[in-house]
């Protein structure tokens, strides 16, 4: 197991596989240490604090900004973007998104089935066709955006 990313809320750690992934929770878990995970793609581990996350910060900048939650949009390409998926208005996969991630995508929140047009290249998305459905929000303004 190697280490590769380290905040205070997170560490972020490749390993070898589901199985050993488990072990490590398991571990973790018998320490008493209170802790959430994410495994994503082959050996992507993520081992959060208690309350951090990718929807916690989306529910805690929506409410700073004084935006409700259906009007956000979150982007992301891996299973780590689930549940920011899940707290956003919307949501969109980029182009390199994988499959563990486009296969929960929710449908009722995916831009991509929604009127949403976009160029997939390089992590770039850009092109809102049809913007009326979403009043005034100035983001749609945005003819690209870097992910």
């Amino acid at each position: 197991m190697r280490t590769f990313f380290q905040t205070k809320g997170k560490a972020s750690f490749a390993v070898p596989g589901r199985q050993e992934a488990e072990r490590v929770v398991e571990r973790l878990t018998s320490e008493g240490i209170p802790f959430k995970y994410i495994y994503s793609g082959a050996s992507d581990l993520d081992i959060l604090a208690p309350g951090a996350g990718k929807g916690e910060a989306m529910h805690y900048l929506a409410a700073h900004l004084g935006i409700s939650l259906e009007r956000t949009v979150a982007a992301g390409d891996s299973g780590n973007d689930v549940e920011l998926f899940e707290m956003a208005g919307k949501a969109i996969a980029v182009g390199n998104a994988r499959e563990e991630l486009l296969a929960v995508l929710p449908r009722e929140k995916d831009l991509l089935r929604d009127g949403f047009t976009c160029r997939r290249r390089s992590g770039r998305i850009g092109g809102i066709r049809d913007t009326s459905r979403w009043g005034d929000l100035k983001a749609c303004d945005v003819t690209s955006w870097s992910i």
